[in-house]
């Protein structure tokens, strides 16, 4: 199995102001924060498995990062880079826009695939990578279809400042520096297990400083499929829905 990253970095130090945010950023998504109890994870995940407009539970988990960043995981993994409901605007755009912060996503797809994504302070996106694995659905399919060698180069823009060479890195490689850079002594942290176990799971979250959110669609369900046991179960489950 691959090496698989979906992390964001918030350049803004303080846990609970990135929680108040992202409370009132899903608010007007209808989401509400709710208590959860801790749950045995099954094989098939629509947390881990399906987009967020598919989705009534999402969680995120917030921690503190090296000096001045903080470090989001969530589930569904690619919470802040998909559009928000309704709208043409990444989620982290309006993060970003809350907070007066600036923000990083970095994001690696099976060791090979790597898009990383930039978000000024202003809701400005800036994109580049390429990821050859997304369906139509991917949340950086447009991105990757009309990749150019200029748009494949990973390099930075709005966080140009943090002075990091990223000639010749890609995948682990890659994550890993901004993990160092961003993290700091959290830097292990920076990886899927909190998203894919901690908190589909709901286990406790053990990251000192960290908080573990969970927010709850208000309407209609909305998703595709519950947690299933095997493959088998879930393609009957989504011929069920179609």
């Amino acid at each position: 199995m691959g090496y698989w990253v979906n992390t964001v970095y918030v350049h803004r130090a303080g846990v609970d102001d990135v929680v108040r945010a992202i409370e009132r950023v899903f608010a007007a998504e209808a989401m509400e924060r709710v208590p959860l109890a801790e749950r045995a994870r099954m094989s098939i995940e629509p947390m881990q498995y399906d987009l967020a407009c598919h989705n009534d539970l999402w969680g995120v988990a917030v921690f503190p990062g090296a000096a001045g960043w903080t470090v989001i995981h969530t589930a569904p993994l690619e919470l802040f880079g998909e559009l928000l409901i309704g709208s043409e605007e990444r989620r982290i755009s309006a993060l970003c826009r809350e907070l007066g912060s600036s923000a990083l996503l970095v994001n690696v797809y099976d060791s090979s695939g790597v898009v990383v994504v930039e978000c000024s302070a202003e809701g400005r996106v800036f994109i580049r990578g390429f990821n050859g694995q997304g369906g139509s659905d991917h949340p950086y399919r447009h991105h990757s279809d009309s990749a150019t060698e200029e748009t494949y180069r990973i390099e930075l823009r709005e966080h140009a400042w943090l002075g990091l060479d990223l000639r010749d890195l890609w995948g682990e490689e890659l994550s890993s520096l901004f993990a160092k850079t961003c993290a700091g002594a959290n830097a292990a942290y920076c990886d899927n297990l909190i998203s894919v176990d901690t908190l589909i799971s709901r286990k406790p979250f053990g990251v000192p400083g960290g908080a573990a959110l969970y927010f709850k669609w208000t309407g209609n369900s909305r998703q595709r499929f519950e947690p299933c046991g095997s493959w088998d179960e879930y393609r009957a489950a989504l011929r069920a829905r179609s």
